[in-house]
């Protein structure tokens, strides 16, 4: 790390820190004083922006087109959209960047929707960009949203068309849009969107023998991220440290794997037509767990930077075999197709 500045608010040692709406430095010491100061004030030597972590904001591809992308703020949520290209401007496309910045479509702003006095735990965008479902700490909205040509301006009539009386940690449509998947705690539901039914709901939970009478016992550990398969058959969840794979078709929808993994696992993505599950691990590498065979593989995910942590997986829309896993700083394009082989970085 590089020292950016250097702030003097203590006489001793401090308590906490954190970065309040990327505005605030506010600290606590021992010194029993509380700081607030503003970033803005801070003479930095660099241009870099101090941000809180994890960041304030999340993103969500509609997995249809990949025209429309859901961002996720503090307390509002704002829908952007890549504008439509004709196939006849493809055409248009050649290797001289002038003709490249020209024909390459724009994004806009669609639709700016505000949650007064709550704060957004986590949100998603159905996959084919028409529902959004936010949760806040004691509830979850379903919300209908506007078509393209809706004007950011004007007040759109925010259709909410299904709510629960519930929070959730990370939520996510099927594939169809009829349903929704919720976490907390050590719970992944499946609710209907029509009836708001609690279809099913599966446990991270472990079997143990604490006593010497090998009496046996459920430990239960909090779900960190979760994956829906394509199909909704499997559901994959994880600690950070071990993976909890079900498949659901099967009666009292077994745990079909529980798989311990060497180090952080820091996002789970199936892939949108064989149902094999990608790791990705703090220690860079992609692992690869197919549910028939049971089996994992494991592979490299380097970039050229080296140093970064990637956080996230996604397919690229309509090109099933292009796997990104994204840091904060580095896309990198994976042909899933060489599993055995190096990643193909297309930075």
């Amino acid at each position: 790390y590089q020292r950016r500045v250097r702030v003097h608010a203590h006489t001793h040692d401090l308590n906490c820190l954190a970065v309040v709406n990327d505005q605030y430095l506010v600290s606590a010491g021992v010194d029993t004083r509380l700081s607030f100061k503003p970033l803005e004030n801070l003479e930095m030597s660099s241009a870099d922006r101090v941000l809180s972590y994890p960041p304030n904001h999340h993103f969500h591809l509609s997995s249809a087109d990949g025209r429309r992308m859901l961002v996720q703020f503090i307390s509002h949520l704002e829908l952007w959209v890549l504008e439509n290209i004709k196939e006849e401007q493809l055409d248009k496309f050649s290797n001289e960047p002038s003709s490249v910045a020209q024909h390459t479509p724009k994004s806009f702003l669609l639709m700016r929707y505000d949650v007064k006095n709550r704060i957004i735990v986590s949100s998603a965008l159905s996959s084919n960009g028409q529902l959004m479902a936010y949760s806040t700490l004691n509830s979850t909205r379903v919300v209908e949203l506007p078509a393209d040509n809706h004007d950011s301006e004007d007040e759109f009539e925010h259709g909410v068309i299904q709510e629960f009386n519930e929070g959730f940690d990370q939520v996510e449509f099927s594939a169809d849009g009829l349903y929704l998947f919720g976490s907390s705690g050590s719970q992944v539901k499946k609710l209907d969107l029509s009836s708001s039914e609690n279809i099913f709901t599966v446990s991270q939970t472990k079997t143990i023998n604490e006593t010497d009478d090998d009496d046996e016992q459920e430990e239960a550990f909090k779900v960190e991220h979760f994956a829906i398969s394509a199909d909704g058959r499997y559901i994959a969840s994880t600690n950070w440290t071990e993976l909890f794979i079900w498949d659901t078709s099967r009666e009292n929808k077994p745990l079909l794997s529980n798989i311990v993994v060497e180090d952080t696992a820091t996002a789970l993505r199936f892939h949108p037509r064989t149902n094999k599950l990608f790791i990705l691990t703090a220690s860079k590498k992609i692992l690869i767990y197919c549910p028939v065979t049971r089996k994992v593989n494991e592979r490299a995910a380097k970039s050229k930077s080296g140093d970064d942590t990637f956080t996230g997986l996604a397919f690229v829309p309509n090109i099933n075999e292009q796997l990104i896993a994204y840091s904060y700083k580095t896309l990198l394009f994976v042909d899933t197709l060489s599993i055995g082989g190096t990643p193909k970085n297309l930075r």
